[in-house]
């Protein structure tokens, strides 16, 4: 059992390509920021354009479909987590853009997340390059193999990237669901 193992998992089809494009046509509404920082050693780390989207009447089936990933992901593993989901950060990602290796947790709030969620929401045939790794730990294969409508769900501490887009925009909605202390 244990040399199958994994702390990430692809949940598939968890929303339809209607409703994948119903989600990005929310950045309309949304103001755009754009998120670009570097590491220590000058290189940069990330470049995209982010929209923060909250749970409201309108967004409420989004969450809702969240929180049943969540509570699928979560059976196996027993993290401590809230049983909801406030946000998500809907990311634009156009050609040379990506986010390098990184982990989600970090001081102060950042402490409580617990389990990090990625929803593919962009046709595959509408990009190249892209796509979500997440480090494996055996340097063998960390690129999650993931459709239009797949949520990627993985344990905040662990290493992964947005892999830079060289043709077309992906898109993908993120969100941590946290608990009331670390570590649990």
């Amino acid at each position: 059992m244990w040399q199958n193992f994994s702390y990430s998992q692809v949940l598939p089809n968890r929303f339809t390509s209607a409703e994948c494009l119903a989600i990005i046509d929310y950045h309309t509404q949304l103001p755009a920021n754009i998120s670009r920082f570097d590491r220590a050693d000058g290189e940069q780390l990330r470049d995209s354009y982010i929209h923060w989207l909250y749970h409201d009447d309108n967004t409420r089936w989004v969450f809702e479909r969240l929180g049943e990933a969540l509570r699928d992901y979560n059976a196996g593993y027993g993290f401590d987590v809230k049983p909801w989901i406030d946000s998500a950060q809907l990311t634009q990602y156009r050609a040379g853009q990506q986010y390098g290796w990184h982990v989600d947790i970090g001081p102060r709030e950042m402490s409580l997340r617990k389990i990090s969620m990625v929803v593919e929401l962009s046709d595959p045939a509408s990009h190249e390059g892209g796509g979500l790794e997440v480090f494996n730990g055996d340097c063998m294969e960390n690129r999650l193999t993931m459709q239009q409508g797949d949520i990627a769900c993985f344990c905040s501490f662990m290493q992964h990237r947005a892999r830079p887009v060289t043709r077309g925009e992906r898109w993908s909605l993120v969100c941590w669901v946290l608990g009331e202390r670390p570590l649990r």
